[in-house]
């Protein structure tokens, strides 16, 4: 089964988009906040649905990193 990893700093786009994706049988971990210092908690995701405006940095910016 796929695994989703839903990055945002809305709690009710969190919510909404889990709903939506375990409804269709993912597997979903979401996030509010991400800490940069840690790249390793990102493998093992199929799929990496990221919000690119945070307020402890840019999504892009994690995204280049990754």
């Amino acid at each position: 089964m796929e695994k989703i990893l839903v990055i945002d700093d809305d709690e009710k786009i969190l919510e909404l988009v889990q709903e939506i994706l375990e409804n269709e049988h993912y597997i979903v971990e979401t996030r509010s906040y991400v800490d940069n210092t840690n790249i390793g908690e990102f493998e093992g995701f199929d799929l990496i649905l990221l919000d690119i405006m945070l307020p402890d940095g840019s999504g892009l910016d994690l995204l280049e990193r990754l």
